[in-house]
């Protein structure tokens, strides 16, 4: 873990290569780390460069710090190698020698890492803008619902408060009605009874005179008298016969006309609230349709916005891609083709001599030729979502 320099004297120590130093000597962060305190010394790590080899082999691994023999207080007559999580020292330890290295990380990981925090930051941003939007939009048809009952519900009493009246009017136009009726035909019952009666006293006068004629012409006859008496008598039962069965028939003619005429009135009234009934049942249907179709196009407008969104954060995703990938291009380091003698191709075949032309297949060197020099990297990471599917079709109105 540590050279001579030409003087002969120790030469410093210094982070291995891949890895970087932070902070001065005796850096270090407090406790036994990631594999605890019996796991640390010179049996597993003999070398400062043994102990970058297991930092790279934890994947959780960050950072580490080396003691090189009886530098650590605690420990001498040992090196310790102690692996940690961060990256970065928080206090200092030892007699002076303990170096703290982290990991050198490559510019594709880098480049990933903030791919990554950018994806992060404006899913989050996104998010945070479309639960704002729906709790906005929550809050309006909310406050659209309530204004839409409160006048609903004054619809609703004026219509009854209406209705009342209407019904009061009706009645008392009808009341109004029977009694001029009934007070009408009153006049015409009175005025029918007067002309029977008079017809009547004139038939009795009649009939009175053609007895006393017959009476005078056979006084002396019991008999015929008798039967004259008797027939007196039946015609007056019959007069009070007809009498009643006339009132009787006057009063059901009376009854049936005003039962008539009070059906015919109701039928219309019924017909009449059962019209509006039917008009405020389609008003409050074609109000549902409206606020329905309202709805739907509310949807359809977050839903545009959601889609438009992701289409721009994957547009923008696809420029960043698009420009690490050029960055990537500069910095690559192509092995040159070699040069051709009389028709042969010095062990190249075709294909890559081809390959190996200016402006053929810059994105990798030819087959054969990749060094270890050649940053290509052939794992790139997929696409962080899927294609965007096709909006639906609007729906007909």
């Amino acid at each position: 873990s540590m050279t001579i320099s030409a003087t002969g004297q120790p030469a410093a120590l210094k982070c291995p290569t891949g890895s970087e130093q932070v902070g001065e000597l005796k850096a270090d962060i407090p406790g036994c780390g990631l594999e605890g305190c019996n796991a640390r010394y010179q049996d597993r790590y003999p070398d400062i460069n043994s102990c970058l080899k297991g930092c790279k082999a934890n994947s959780n691994c960050n950072g580490f710090s080396w003691a090189p023999m009886n530098d650590d207080p605690n420990h001498q007559g040992k090196s310790t190698c102690t692996l940690y999580d961060k990256d970065a020292p928080t206090s200092s330890w030892g007699n002076g020698k303990q170096l703290f290295c982290k990991k050198a990380i490559s510019y594709a990981e880098q480049q990933r890492k903030e791919m990554d925090k950018l994806y992060q930051n404006n899913r989050k941003e996104l998010k945070e803008s479309l639960e704002k939007q729906k709790v906005e939009r929550a809050q309006q048809h909310k406050e659209q619902m309530e204004e839409f009952n409160k006048q609903q519900q004054q619809n609703m009493n004026k219509m009854t408060q209406s209705m009342n009246k209407m019904h009061n009017q009706h009645l008392d136009a009808f009341t109004n009605k029977m009694g001029n009726l009934h007070s009408k035909h009153l006049e015409e019952f009175n005025n029918e009874m007067n002309n029977h009666r008079e017809e009547f006293g004139n038939h009795i006068g009649r009939v009175k005179d053609e007895l006393i004629q017959e009476m005078q012409k056979g006084f002396e006859e019991n008999t015929n008298r008798n039967k004259l008496l008797n027939k007196i008598n039946d015609i007056r039962n019959q007069q009070t016969d007809l009498e009643f069965q006339h009132k009787m028939l006057q009063q059901r003619n009376q009854q049936k006309r005003e039962l008539n005429k009070n059906t015919n009135e109701i039928q219309e009234r019924q017909a009449e609230w059962e019209e509006k009934q039917a008009q405020i049942q389609e008003e409050r249907l074609e109000k549902r349709k409206e606020m329905m179709k309202e709805r739907h196009e509310m949807r359809q407008d977050e839903h545009y916005q959601l889609m438009n969104g992701l289409k721009g954060f994957l547009t923008a995703f696809q420029n960043l891609w698009q420009h690490n990938l050029n960055e990537e291009k500069k910095h690559m380091v192509m092995k040159p083709a070699l040069p051709a003698v009389g028709n042969r191709m010095n062990g190249m075949n075709r294909m890559n001599r081809m390959n190996r032309m200016n402006g053929m297949n810059p994105k990798q060197p030819a087959i054969g030729y990749e060094t270890k020099l050649t940053n290509v990297d052939y794992n790139r990471p997929p696409p962080l979502l899927p294609p965007i599917p096709p909006l639906p079709p609007p729906e007909e109105k």
